[in-house]
Formats: C-alpha cells, structure tokens, sequence
C-alpha cells in the first residue's frame, strides 16, 4: 500500500487545514483518505450545523435561555455555551482541536482567541461567532 500526505484547505465549508492521508490499495483504482479522528468529528459538527440551521445563519436570539442568563451574570460565553449544550470542557476542546488548558484559560479570562478557533467553537456549539464574544470584544468588532 503506497500512501501520500498533503494538507488541503476548505474555506468555503471548513476554513480550517485539514489533514488528509491518501492511501493507494493494491488492486483497487480509487484511493482511501484517512483524516484524523478530531477533524472528521468536526467536520461532522460542520454538518450537524448546516443540517440543524437548514443553511441559515443562525442568530443570537436562538441561544439557549440558561446560556444567555450565565452570560448576563457575568461567566464567559465559552463556558455558558458550552454547559448549555452539555458538554465537558475536554470533549469541546478535543472537537475544536484545543488543549484542554487553553479552553479552560479562554473561559476564565474571556479571551476569544483566534477568528479560526471562534469558528470552530461556533461550528461545535452550533451557534454564531458573535455569541462567543465577551462583551467588550463585541463592541470592538461591532
């Protein structure tokens, strides 16, 4: 089995590298592409997203109530989120491709980080990129 690697870039769906491995199997004409485990599940997430939205940008008043009331009193809109939608802090940052210790300091300061993670914490918690901004971030970008 010949294999061969190459890093390909899907703005348009993904906006993020993905790391793809083609494989060549002996007697067959096609090639198999083996991804990582985190990246397929994010881009299932991708999917999920698009699904649920039916293509649609979602909007900030479809966020869930208990989110947006821990929000209000002051805990970081990752952290919200993230509970809301029921999951553990190192589930989120594998699907997002964190470490743990770098999701954890984004929800206890209320640091965003890059435009590349916010999509990918949007995508993974299937709500806006604006809904992941503190509010002194919001007002610098709105």
């Amino acid at each position: 089995m010949g294999t061969e690697s190459r890093s390909l870039k899907n703005v348009e769906d993904l906006a993020f590298a993905v790391n793809v491995q083609f494989v060549r199997v002996p007697g067959r004409h096609e090639r198999l592409a083996v991804i990582p485990e985190r990246e397929y599940e994010l881009m299932l997430s991708v999917l999920r997203h698009k699904q649920a939205s039916n293509w649609r940008e979602l909007s900030s008043d479809q966020l869930p109530e208990e989110a947006v009331a821990a929000i209000r009193r002051g805990e970081s809109p990752v952290r919200a989120l993230r509970k809301a939608k029921g999951l553990k802090a190192a589930e989120l940052a594998r699907l997002v491709g964190l470490t743990p210790s770098m999701l954890s300091q984004m929800e206890t300061t209320g640091r965003s980080g890059s435009v590349t993670t916010l999509y990918r914490l949007s995508l993974a918690l299937n709500v806006p990129m604006e809904a992941l901004l503190s509010g002194s971030e919001a007002e610098r970008v709105g």
